[in-house]
Parts: C-alpha cells; structure tokens; sequence
C-alpha cells in the first residue's frame, strides 16, 4: 500500500480532460463464469456456495445459469427439491430429474438481486430416497453432484467513459483470464523495455494464475483492441498530437475507450519519469482519487511507500480479505484460504492456525472434529468440545516440515457429525459451525539464506519488495525472446507488493558497475557451444554470485525453434526445485543439481537455526564417512597380519 502524499493538490491542478467524454454512448458485453471444480452435495440437507464478480461500470442486463447435475438414482423426485439463492434470497426451485446421466437446467436470475463486487450463488438441495428421513440423512447413497461445466453468463452495458481511478479495469478483469500486449515501440530503447517488465512487476500482484503479459515491439497501436502502451512523445504522436508533456521529467497517463479500443499510455521520455507513472499505477490509493481519463505528474509529485512490516507472523483472516466463514450441512464442510508469504521463507517450531469458533450443540460430539489441510495434505485434527460450543478457541499446530510458500493452499474442514440416534428433520436443526474473521495464523519464520528455484523469486524480492536487478541481455531479441522474459517477470511480480529498486538492462556482458545488484542473465547460446541436453531445452541456473551476497540467474536457450514450442506449454511451478533445471519442450522439468544444505536466518532474532530436515543429508554423510574409514582400517590390519604370517614363515 502507497501513503497519500503531496497528492490532494496534484489531482485538483494537473488532471487535464484530454479526450472529452461521448455522454450517453454505451457498450455491451458478456462474460461467463465456470463453476471450475465438481463438488458434491450430501445427505438430507447440503449446500454448496458459487462466487462471481460483477465490476464496478457494469449494468447488468442479463443474466442465466446452466447447472450441470446429477442426483442419486435412487432420489425420490416427488420429495426432493434443488432450490438456488443468490445473496441469500431465494429464486427458483425445482425437484431433480431421476436420469443416470447428468442433466441440465438453464435458468434467469433475477437481475435485482446482483451487486457490485463479489456476488454469491448457492445451491441447496434436499434430497429423500424414503419416507425415513433419518436413514436418508446418514444413507451414503443421497447424494448430488455439480459438475465443473456448470455456466453462468452476464450481458452488460458500461459507460464509454472510464477513469484512470478504476484501473487496472477495463484492461484487467477480476475471475477472468486475460492476455494482455504491452505495447513499445518497433525502435525501442533499453529504458522502455526496462519500463514495460517494471510494469508487468507492479501489476503482477493483480494477476489470477492464469493472466499473461507479454512485450511487442511494434509501431501499428491498432494491433491489438486491448493493450498497454509504453512510449516517448515522438512515438504517440502520431497517434494522439495533443499529447504534449510539459517537462522533460513529466510523465502522461491516458485512458483511451475511442471506438472499441481499450488503451492505457504511460508517455514519458526518460526512465525517471516512466517510472514516476508505474509508481502511480501501482499505488492503489491514490490513482483510485482520480476520476479523469487523463493525469500528468510532474518531478516534484512524488510520494513515499509505507514500509512493509517485516518479520510478521500474525496473519488474520480479515487481513487476508476475508469474512467470518459460516459452514452448514451434516458431514465434510470445507472452506479453502490462500496463504501470500515471501517464498525464501521456512516455518520454524510453534507455527499453528489459532480458529476462533462457534458450531452447533447436537452434534456427535465424539466423532465432530476440525482438521487442517496444506497443500492437500492433512497435518493437524482436534475434536470439537460440547461445552464450548458458544465460544471455542482451537489451535491447530503446523508442523515446521510443512513447506508454505505464496499462494499455498490451506483447507479447514469441519467433519459435523450427527448421533446415528438422532437425525435432521427440519433444516433450523442442521449442524453448522462458525469461523470467526479475527481467526489467525501464526507462522514464525527463518529466511533461508540460499538460492534454489524452490525459493524463487528471492533473491529478486526479499519479503514482497522487489530489489535493483541488472539484466543481461543479448544483443538482438525476437518475440520468443521477450514472451520469455514477460513470463518472468509477471512470475516475480506475483510475489512482489512494494518496487525498491529499478531495472537496469546491460547487453552481451556483466556490467561491474552494477554488481552490487542482483543480477537475470539471459543468453542465446552459440550452436558451436550447445551440449546434447539442451538441444531442445531452457537451461535454468540459480546460484549465488562469486564472492558476493548477491544472487544470479541464468536463462540459457539454444534454439529459438523449441523455444516458440516450449511457450506453448506451461510449466508446473510446483516442479522448480534445486539450483540448475533442464525445462524440456513439453514444459517437463529436470534436476539438474542438488542444492547445498540451506541456512536459515531467523527473521526474529538474528542467529542461525538449524533446519532439521536439512540436516538428514549431513548425518547421511557422516555415516558414509565413518564406514569408509572404518573399511580402511580393516584393510591395513589384514595387511599387517599377511606381512607378520609371511615374516614368520
């Protein structure tokens, strides 16, 4: 997050109207959303929850759901109803088909009901096989599944006119996956290539998995109906002739909706003021003040960051953007978070998941458990307690080989079990259990003081803040070349909340004059130097530079023919491991190198820990080295008494 500074005043005098608004002029347009995963629904009563984003110019016009299902064959239809809410106010119902395929329903939503920003559809089903509702309630037979195809779809109109203070929209869309061209010119310089992977860094944070930046150097601005444009005044002017900066220093901001083009132009003539702008669109309470199309920042409106707390390890679940979770339904409830920590981290002993909790009294309380889930992998269960049921605190501990890293998946589920002697008849009566916002995570951590691609992007970021980074560069780069480097740098951005240092691009050799800096070196190999590995492959190399605290990277490519083929793949991020990887051109990767045994640095204190299962490899070899002494000294004793038997002979 940015602090507010100097800025009330540059936004009254220098937002500057550069194109005036088409009043009363609209556009249309759709969007569907997949449910994405199957999930099931159980017993009696189950529920599950679908979420969709409505974005703050739509006006909704439209809007219709396709529900993919299947209901146990042994349903009663006559008994049983589906029944769809959408932000808790119900709007249709229907009893399931009894078909032995899966079925589907299409139906309105009630355009009413939808809101700005996230939007909840839930689906209830009450399902009956009997006329004896306890045995269908635990009967495992009673069962309806939603399958992943399932649709909904919005038509919408929006204003033509749009401010620069809702960026990243319309050029990003939350829920949605977007490929997005930032544009520099065919001629470009090393500062403005520099600039366009200093913005894909500062936006990478607004990226889904599966968003994609990439570089074009081009001269045609009418190539793509959805761009980034990064460019000096010579360049945009013949596009846009009004767009004169009043400084050298000064940097232009544009938001263009002409006809059906969505552009955003940062128009500045030197690296300084190009980065002036990205600093701008990075800080989100700021730009979110201006409510024009058009901004110039001159020199003296810079701002300052808030420093980013280092070392935290409290982490609530309202300071994750979330709300108190609120679970219903007999059996598995389940609710996933997503955990964003530096990925150079390492838990340390003490780590847990402290629930804050409420849930129902007439559950089985011998069998009504929470468990923790990372990463799919179960590592901590506790049983819920009767007599604390209005109020419970539940520490579920994490255990310090559990790697946590951005982004990872965390699962709590509630196992609400009911006595077999009893039974739900009435849907008041369903168990339910309640995750209070304030619920936290408490993850002491060391910094592993290493350089292995399990750990990337550090050494580039260091606790979210990105650091001053030489590029090495070869002479001449083509498409393939810089789609490699956009994914690269959209990887780093991901993981990147603050900028603290720039990017410096140097071609064909280090520089010295930058080694204080962490240093990305990608090079096209010669084909008199290709090796029989890397003929078809990337070849990745992650290591500590000589003599230095600082890191490198290198990124070497033998053919730009299997490249243009290894692109067309994706990579499983979850496969980076060790410090040399050979990526083939199916996007597998190999280990290359074992990486040495890591160091871990308290964030807390400053003192060395020791990493336990890092040391199994030492003890390893200090049994390995043990029996091979052990070996030669047996063989120097039979020496010996061969020598002594022959003397006396």
């Amino acid at each position: 997050m940015k602090m507010l500074k100097q800025w009330t005043g540059l936004i009254i005098l220098l937002v500057i109207c550069f194109i005036q608004p088409v009043f009363g002029a609209v556009r249309t347009g759709e969007v569907s959303y997949t449910l994405g995963t199957n999930r099931q629904v159980n017993g009696n009563f189950g529920k599950e929850d679908w979420y969709f984003y409505v974005e703050e110019p739509w006006e909704v016009t439209g809007a219709k759901l396709n529900l993919v299902y299947l209901t146990t064959q042994l349903i009663r239809t006559d008994m049983s109803t589906i029944t769809l809410y959408l932000n808790e106010e119900p709007f249709y119902s229907f009893n399931p088909s009894q078909k032995f395929e899966a079925d589907q329903l299409e139906v309105g939503i009630p355009l009413a009901n939808i809101k700005e920003g996230f939007n909840k559809l839930s689906i209830k089903g009450y399902l009956r096989l009997s006329e004896e509702r306890c045995t269908d309630s635990v009967n495992p037979a009673n069962w309806l599944n939603l399958f992943k195809e399932s649709q909904l779809t919005l038509t919408y109109t929006e204003a033509n006119e749009l401010t620069i203070g809702q960026f990243p929209y319309p050029i990003m869309r939350k829920q949605l996956e977007d490929t997005i061209p930032i544009i520099i010119a065919k001629d470009y310089t090393d500062e403005e290539l520099a600039a366009a992977l200093e913005l894909i860094t500062t936006l990478g944070e607004y990226t889904s998995q599966g968003d994609e930046f990439f570089i074009k150097p081009t001269d045609n601005l009418d190539e793509y109906k959805k761009s980034i444009i990064i460019g000096n005044e010579k360049m945009l002017s013949i596009y846009y002739p009004e767009l004169t900066l009043p400084r050298e220093q000064s940097v232009g901001i544009l938001l263009d909706r002409t006809s059906d083009y969505d552009r955003l132009i940062l128009c500045g003539n030197t690296k300084e003021a190009l980065e002036r702008g990205i600093d701008f669109l990075g800080a989100e309470e700021v730009r979110s003040l201006v409510q024009s199309n058009y901004l110039v920042i001159n020199e003296e409106n810079a701002f300052e960051e808030a420093q980013i707390e280092k070392g935290k390890s409290h982490y609530t679940l309202e300071e994750m953007g979330l709300d108190s979770i609120y679970m219903t339904g007999q059996h598995r409830n389940e609710a996933n978070v997503f955990l964003k920590v530096p990925n150079e981290w390492i838990l340390q002993k003490g780590a847990k998941l402290v629930l804050h909790t409420r849930y129902s009294k007439n559950l089985d309380f011998e069998h009504a458990l929470v468990t923790l889930y990372i990463n799919d992998q179960a590592v901590s269960s506790s049983l819920l307690d009767r007599s604390r049921a209005d109020d419970n605190t539940i520490e579920l501990t994490i255990p310090q080989d559990i790697r946590i890293k951005n982004n990872t998946k965390v699962t709590i589920a509630f196992d609400l079990e009911i006595n077999k002697a009893e039974c739900i008849t009435r849907e008041e009566d369903t168990p339910w259990g309640l995750i209070l916002k304030d619920s936290y995570f408490y993850l002491p951590a060391g910094v592993v003081k290493t350089y292995a691609f399990e750990m990337f992007p550090y050494p580039f970021v260091k606790e979210g803040v990105l650091q001053p980074i030489q590029l090495v560069l070869p002479k001449d780069l083509n498409q393939a070349d810089l789609k490699v480097l956009s994914r690269l740098f959209t990887k780093i951005g991901a993981n990147m909340s603050q900028r603290a240092g720039s990017i410096y691009i140097i071609r064909e050799a280090v520089d010295p004059e930058y080694n204080q800096y962490q240093s990305i070196i990608y090079e096209v190999v010669p084909q008199s130097a290709v090796t029989t590995f890397n003929t078809e492959s990337i070849v990745c190399t992650i290591k500590p530079k000589e003599g230095k605290e600082q890191g490198e990277l290198k990124i070497s490519v033998a053919s730009h023919e299997k490249l243009n083929r290894l692109l067309n793949t994706k990579v499983n991020p979850t496969s980076l491991m060790g410090q040399k990887l050979i990526i083939d051109s199916e996007g597998q990767t190999s280990l290359a190198e074992v990486i040495e045994v890591p160091q871990i640095i308290s964030t807390s204190k400053e003192e060395t820990v020791n990493n336990p299962s890092a040391n199994k490899p030492t003890e390893g070899r200090i049994q390995e080295g043990i029996l091979v002494i052990s070996i030669f000294v047996l063989m120097g004793g039979l020496i010996i008494v061969y020598f002594v038997y022959r003397k006396n002979k």
